[in-house]
């Protein structure tokens, strides 16, 4: 804001001008100067009545200025003694002064200005006073905006000193934190290895039970192989020992004289030349294409009378022959060792015979049809009788109205029978009543259950062919 009269720049409350005095928001062609004879605010009117007039001088022919007549509508917007401001007073003093040495005619008006001069320096001093106090509130806040900057400041580092403090801890914490981390890590790492090393001790162990069960395993496989072995041995000794019979006997049915037996068995005589469907009534050898050999008596091309025949499978017979058939005496040798002595008819056991098997049990009895049919006695390996009585098809009688024969019982099935793989086909068929009807279930034993796979045994029986009766 600016005044009207000089241009001075003002502040926003301003209600003088310092510059020129002119009030603020005033109308300067209207402003006017008071006449010298008016008193000026806060002069007591009773100096006037006490100091009396002074002879004036002669006067001298100066016409005083007649002032300008105040016009009523101008309001007076001039501040008060309370309200102006000590400069304000001083010029105003200042310029009352000027007006009052214009009228030095008059006496009184030196007075005035005396009184003028003392009025001005009480306002100077009042004005010092004021100056006094706004530097002194200047000062204070000052100090006061300093101490507010002191503070902040104080309190900024506070701020600064408890977040370095909780950085501080918060590092600790975490630094703790990872120590405990680690420990936990190392912890967790030797518990895994403690597990780990249990693991391979069981492994170990383990890996020991496998090698002892092996181990035990090899050496049953090893008696195994060498009871094998043994009966290998003692199936060849049988075999050769038979065949050096069959030998024997056939070279004794050479030397036989007697036209009667010659008659009966088909002569004595050696067939001349390699074997021919015109043999007859002589003794030659014939070997059968598929390694099957035949020695003895001969009647149109084929065996008849006293002869030997060794099957390739093993098998071998010795005994009466008649149109190439098994008829009369003879003995029947099975590959598992097992032998049938008795009479033959229509090559079939039929008559008297016996049956014995490898471990030394066997039936002595009649024979028909081919199975055990009669009147017959059965012994265990160590001679006791287990059954005397009738048979009817290679089972005792007195069994057949209590359970089916044991050709025509199922075999039992995983679905139907639990595998009983620790016991072997000899303990599970130990409970039948003779030595046909425990060879029969270890047969089907072998074949039929899962549990006796490999077993040594059972491919013997395998291998023999065990059957009752059994025919080449």
């Amino acid at each position: 804001m600016d005044c009207v009269k000089c241009g001075s720049s003002l502040r926003a409350n301003a209600k003088l001008c310092l510059n020129c005095g002119t009030p603020v928001g005033a109308d300067t062609s209207t402003i006017s100067v008071p006449p010298p004879e008016t008193t000026l605010p806060g002069i007591v009117a009773s100096s006037q009545a006490k100091s009396e007039p002074a002879p004036s001088p002669a006067p001298t022919p100066v016409s005083a200025p007649t002032p300008n007549p105040t016009p009523k509508s101008v309001p007076d917007n001039r501040a008060g003694p309370e309200e102006a401001s000590p400069l304000t007073a001083m010029a105003s003093v200042a310029a009352k002064s000027d007006e009052c040495q214009v009228s030095a005619a008059d006496g009184q008006q030196s007075k005035i200005a005396e009184r003028l001069v003392v009025q001005s320096l009480s306002f100077a001093q009042v004005g010092v006073a004021q100056g006094v106090a706004q530097l002194k509130r200047a000062l204070f806040i000052k100090v006061a905006l300093a101490g507010s900057v002191f503070l902040a400041i104080v309190i900024a580092s506070g701020v600064g000193y408890l977040a370095y403090s909780q950085r501080q801890e918060a590092d600790r914490v975490r630094s703790d934190q990872a120590k405990a981390d680690q420990i936990a890590k190392e912890r967790d790492e030797e518990k895994r290895r403690g597990e780990d090393l249990q693991k391979k001790l069981a492994e170990a162990e383990e890996l020991a039970r496998k090698a002892q069960e092996k181990v035990k395993l090899a050496e049953d496989q090893a008696k195994e192989r060498a009871e094998q072995e043994k009966s290998i041995e003692r199936d060849k000794k049988e075999k050769a020992e038979a065949e050096a019979k069959a030998k024997a006997e056939a070279k004794a049915l050479k030397d036989r004289q007697p036209k009667q037996d010659t008659a009966r068995r088909g002569g004595s005589q050696p067939c001349t030349g390699s074997y021919s469907a015109a043999w007859s009534d002589c003794v030659g050898e014939r070997v059968f294409p598929n390694g099957d050999k035949y020695i003895g008596a001969f009647k149109d091309g084929r065996p008849h009378g006293r002869g030997t025949i060794n099957w390739i499978s093993g098998a071998s017979y010795v005994g009466d022959w008649r149109n190439a058939q098994r008829h009369g005496r003879g003995t029947y040798t099975y590959p598992n060792g097992a032998t049938y002595i008795g009479e033959w008819l229509d090559n079939q056991k039929s008559g008297q015979g016996t049956y014995a098997r490898r471990d030394g049990s066997k039936y002595v009895g009649e024979f028909r049809a081919d199975n055990i049919n009669g009147f017959g006695t059965s012994y265990a390996p160590d001679g006791t009788v287990v059954y005397a009585g009738q048979w009817i098809d290679n089972k005792p009688a007195q069994q057949q109205a209590q359970q089916k024969p044991i050709s025509s019982t199922p075999a039992p099935t995983p679905a139907t029978a639990p595998v009983q793989a620790s016991r072997s086909p000899q303990e599970i068929c130990a409970d039948r009543p003779n030595f046909i009807s425990r060879g029969i279930c270890e047969r089907r034993e072998c074949e039929n259950n899962p549990a006796h796979k490999g077993n040594a045994y059972c491919e013997k029986l395998k291998e023999s062919q065990n059957q009752f009766p059994g025919t080449n």
